[in-house]
């Protein structure tokens, strides 16, 4: 079990260095020009290599938060093993790039989830969850679209999905998820910051 996307917002980030040393980009209407957002934001990839980023938002108000995906970041995909070690290296990565310490960086929402081998369909067991703590489980996305169930609650929500079928896997792969949306959840079990 790892973590998979999260969102944290960085105190101290050495804003006026990483703007003359990085490219960044301001969220536009291509019709109008009008900036969307009153952020900036920098994709930040692993490597040249890679596909997937993660986003740096720096807000006139001088707050910044770093979001996404950790483990496509490091891997390009979240569909395969994705180690403590992987993790840690990622994230170090991550804030060698931004010239910040991870003790500053509050996570404000994240994503721990586990990948499942299993020798049988996922949709099988899908088929068979009906509530969690007497909440009912519904569809992720579009019901005729969906590979997968969600159960909402106030502090998290969690997600059980085919992610064979997301992937296209010839094999089953089941993805465990739990979905932290609040903060004070977080904080209550001794989850703050990165380091």
């Amino acid at each position: 079990m790892c973590y998979d996307g999260f969102k944290a917002r960085i105190i101290d980030l050495p804003i006026d260095k990483m703007k003359n040393n990085l490219d960044f980009t301001c969220v536009m209407s291509p019709k109008t020009g009008v900036q969307y957002g009153s952020y900036d934001l920098m994709r930040l990839y692993k490597d040249s290599d890679s596909k997937y980023s993660l986003n740096l938002k720096i807000y006139e108000s001088g707050n910044s938060f770093v979001n996404g995906s950790i483990h496509k970041f490091w891997q390009n995909v979240n569909s395969n093993l994705f180690t403590l070690k992987d993790c840690q290296q990622a994230f170090k990565i991550l804030f060698e790039a931004m010239e910040c310490n991870a003790d500053k960086a509050n996570f404000t929402n994240l994503e721990i989830g586990v990948n499942v081998i299993v020798d049988f369909n996922p949709d099988l067991f899908l088929n068979r969850i009906i509530s969690y703590k007497g909440k009912a489980f519904k569809p992720m996305g579009k019901a005729e679209n969906s590979f997968g169930l969600v159960c909402e609650t106030a502090e998290y929500d969690l997600k059980i999905y085919n992610k064979s079928r997301e992937y296209n896997l010839p094999f089953g792969v089941l993805r465990i998820e739990k979905k932290i949306t609040d903060s004070k959840f977080l904080k209550r079990n001794l989850i703050k910051n990165i380091s």
